[in-house]
């Protein structure tokens, strides 16, 4: 398979529309053997949108069981070779994360700016609580709390000490695991309640689980809580099995039941918090 150094080359080749090269860099490789030779020639020869050949690289790729991270580099080339960066301009949490390049470390999905915007804005110039859950390096608080505004109050958890040190003193931060019930209703009981909550931890299944059962029933009125990397559900190295040995996709997917339970439980009294204070799901 392709080193990250040729798919540098590579992509370079296709990103400045250089489609003869990329097929020789790919042809002359001793990295690949034939057949991959010819899956990833053929994928290159889309042109001449360079977006579109970086993109079905790594289709090829992926096809072929390549290493995520390499994956990822092509979509990447095909997101700003295109137009669909253009659409995000006038997000102010995209722009905050394009020029981030001397503050803290920050490392998000591009289509996250989409959502966060949709499913924050009404909380923008409010005096709200958030709970960010996996700060490392303070970008991600940094990011929420350009986009809040000053007058919202921003409480980190991260398993790492160095985080504390990082985000200090401009935030709080507490040290502890997601995955402990009790360190979370502490962090409720000391900053809360809160008005939004960002998963941005660990995302092992356990992890995720555990968190939202715990946080969601000490939640503010009209909250909205977020979870990032839902696609670890997928990787079986996160598994890392939850209440019942469910995956968080599944786990999400019984709330669907619960959000509708008025409709087909036969129960007198409806007491869980997903069938009373849901309001709704949003994947």
């Amino acid at each position: 398979m392709l080193s990250r150094n040729s798919l540098a080359n590579l992509l370079m080749s296709i990103a400045t529309g250089d489609l003869g090269r990329a097929a020789d860099l790919i042809s002359t490789s001793e990295e690949l053997d034939a057949t991959s030779r010819a899956l990833l020639i053929e994928a290159v020869a889309v042109g001449p949108d360079r977006s579109a050949d970086a993109r079905s690289l790594g289709d090829a790729l992926r096809s072929l069981g390549a290493a995520r991270h390499l994956v990822n580099e092509c979509y990447r080339v095909a997101f700003y070779s295109g137009r669909e960066w253009q659409a995000l301009t006038a997000n102010p949490l995209f722009a905050f994360h394009s020029a981030n390049k001397g503050g803290s470390a920050l490392d998000k999905w591009v289509h996250y700016f989409a959502i966060y915007r949709d499913h924050l804005e009404k909380y923008r110039g409010l005096p709200v609580r958030v709970l960010e859950i996996g700060v490392q390096r303070g970008g991600g608080l940094e990011l929420v709390h350009h986009f809040l505004g000053l007058q919202a109050r921003l409480v980190g958890i991260d398993i790492d000490e160095a985080a504390l040190v990082a985000s200090q003193p401009r935030y709080d931060v507490e040290i502890g695991d997601q995955a402990d019930p009790e360190f979370l209703r502490r962090v409720s009981e000391k900053h809360g309640p809160f008005d939004i909550v960002i998963d941005d931890g660990g995302h092992t299944m356990r992890q995720q689980i555990v968190s939202v059962e715990t946080l969601f029933p000490l939640l503010a009125e009209s909250a909205t809580y977020m979870v990032e990397d839902c696609h670890t559900s997928y990787w079986p190295e996160y598994a890392d099995q939850g209440p019942g040995g469910q995956t968080f996709i599944n786990w999400a997917k019984d709330r669907m039941d619960d959000l509708n339970a008025y409709h087909f439980s036969t129960q007198k009294d409806l007491s869980a918090p997903w069938q009373t204070d849901l309001a709704a799901i949003h994947a």
